[in-house]
C-alpha cells in the first residue's frame, strides 16, 4: 500500500457527494456480528463516511464496515483489529473529523 495520503487524494477517493449518488450498502453482516469497533464518527454523510472506511480498509488490509447507532457510524474491524484501529487513528491524524 501506497504512503501517499493527501486530502486531494482523499477528496478523489471520496468522488460524487452530491444527493444524486447511490447510498452505501448495508454493513457486512459478519462484520457487524463478530467485527471489534475501531470508532466512533459523528458530523459526516453517509456518502463520507463510507468512502473513508473503503480508504481506511484498503490501507489497512483488513475487512472494515460500519453502522450508525444513535446517529454516529460505529466502525468495526475482523482480522488485524490492532493494524486496522492504527490506520483509522493515522487517518483521522491527517483528515481530521470526516
Amino acid at each position: 500500500m501506497s504512503d501517499d495520503l493527501s486530502k486531494s487524494n482523499a477528496i478523489e477517493y471520496v468522488g460524487d457527494r452530491s444527493a444524486d449518488a447511490p447510498a452505501p450498502e448495508r454493513c457486512n453482516a459478519e462484520i457487524f456480528e463478530n467485527g471489534t469497533c475501531i470508532g466512533i464518527v459523528a458530523g459526516a454523510s453517509a456518502l463520507v463516511i463510507e468512502a473513508w472506511v473503503q480508504l481506511v480498509a484498503a490501507r489497512s488490509g483488513q475487512r472494515i464496515d460500519w453502522h450508525y447507532v444513535g446517529g454516529r457510524a460505529r466502525v468495526l474491524a475482523l482480522g488485524d483489529v490492532q493494524r486496522a484501529k492504527q490506520e483509522f487513528l493515522y487517518s483521522r491524524m491527517i483528515f481530521g473529523d470526516v
